[in-house]
């Protein structure tokens, strides 16, 4: 009863996990421009709060790999979601406060990357193998609608109240963690052997190109809108969504695709990556509605990209032992670009009143890095 019940339930608390969890993330970004406002600090030190939660975020990765594999994935997520519930709550007694603020988006993001990780692992144990692009590919729509819808109601609900997000969010992620702790089961498995090839870094290297031009992108959108297109701030909550919602419909649709076309996981997880650096470079240089409407294109990309690059980490993976730590090393090098990227944006805007120079820079970095890990990955047999 408890495998079927833990088998039935694992995508869809996932993927729950997955929205609140994006919500969470980008919770600081989207309202950035207010934040920078209030605290009257210049775009530079605001995107600071940004890589703060990714320094958390990357540093995590690695360590909460490992930690789900030894002590149990289901257990580790357990535990992580009630520790995310208790830093947004923390959040709020602190939103004035650009010290405790940075503090609690490096713990965030720690906590964050621990909740993705297992989760990945879990979606991953619990499908079989020629099934988890697919599965993959509906878990990571909840990344979409974290960062599409949830972005809508921060922002809206933030210039409402700075009170009314945190009201609404908070009692959420505990009903969640709650259903996650009666739920969550780990499969049993047959093979235990802990072991990564060194064929991880072709994926990692995808990963991390993919990271440091949307998923940074992304972050800064809000602020790209306040600081470049002039939109006032009481409205950035009417096109903050755009860029991440066609992600919803185009992330499933990546996951079975690639399972059915020849070479479909590297055609899938390589060129969406250099079709999001074309249409970053599209939007910084075109008027308004132009931007908004390529901007729509990005989630949609990304969505195709997501779940077979994710899936990889059952082609270096000794065993479904090892999960959770394959996992974390290609999630860790997607993060560690979009860690990166909002202060190089950040800067460039900082410096020359532009994004142009800094988004340049991060598109052909990440076309490169793309097309390079398109070759290894072909060579090594993981397509």
């Amino acid at each position: 009863i408890y495998r079927y019940r833990a088998q039935a339930a694992v995508v869809p608390l996932s993927t729950l996990s997955f929205i609140l969890n994006s919500i969470v993330r980008f919770f600081v970004p989207a309202t950035l421009p207010f934040i920078v406002a209030s605290m009257r600090i210049d775009l530079f030190r605001g995107s600071l709060l940004i890589t703060a939660y990714w320094i958390g975020y990357t540093a995590f990765q690695i360590p909460g790999g490992f930690l789900s594999d030894l002590y149990g994935t289901a257990a580790i997520n357990k535990i992580s979601l009630f520790l995310l519930a208790a830093l947004f709550a923390l959040l709020y007694f602190s939103i004035e406060d650009y010290t405790a603020v940075f503090l609690i988006q490096l713990f965030m993001g720690s906590v964050s990357a621990v909740i993705y990780i297992s989760d990945a692992a879990l979606v991953q144990k619990w499908n079989a193998r020629e099934k988890r692009s697919a599965a993959l590919g509906v878990y990571q729509s909840g990344f979409f609608v974290g960062a599409s819808f949830g972005e809508y109601f921060a922002i809206s609900s933030y210039i409402v109240s700075k009170s009314l997000p945190f009201l609404i969010l908070i009692p959420i992620l505990l009903i969640a963690a709650s259903m996650n702790a009666l739920l969550m089961r780990d499969p049993e498995l047959t093979d235990r052997k802990i072991s990564i090839s060194k064929k991880v870094v072709f994926p990692a290297v995808l990963r991390f190109s993919a990271g440091f031009a949307y998923i940074g992108f992304l972050a800064m959108f809000s602020s790209i809108l306040s600081y470049k297109f002039h939109v006032p701030e009481d409205s950035i909550f009417l096109y903050s969504w755009v860029p991440a919602v066609l992600g919803i419909l185009s992330s499933p649709l990546g996951g079975f695709a690639s399972a059915r076309m020849k070479n479909g996981r590297l055609i899938l997880a390589v060129f969406p990556v250099i079709a999001i650096s074309i249409a970053m470079l599209v939007i910084i240089d075109v008027n308004f509605w132009p931007a908004i409407l390529i901007s729509s294109s990005l989630g949609f990309f990304y969505g195709i990209y997501a779940g077979p690059s994710m899936s990889m980490a059952s082609d270096v993976s000794a065993s479904d032992a090892s999960i959770s730590s394959s996992s974390s090393i290609l999630n860790l090098s997607s993060q560690a670009g979009g860690m990166i990227s909002p202060a190089i944006m950040g800067y460039a805007y900082s410096a020359s009143d532009s994004f142009g120079t800094g988004i340049l820079a991060i598109c052909i970095v990440s076309t490169a890095l793309a097309l390079l890990s398109a070759f290894y990955l072909k060579r090594s047999g993981i397509t």
